[in-house]
């Protein structure tokens, strides 16, 4: 039973490496929207 803990625990902590390897790519993308939109106003 301890395996199939350590194995889940795993996959959740590959999941929460993914999402948090990804939160630079969705912040530089709503950086850049947000410059495109400030250039438009200027």
């Amino acid at each position: 039973m301890s395996f199939y803990e350590y194995s889940n625990y795993i996959n959740v902590m590959k999941g929460y490496v993914a999402f948090y390897q990804n939160i630079p790519n969705i912040q530089k993308q709503k950086a850049t929207e947000l410059i495109q939109i400030l250039e438009k106003e200027l």
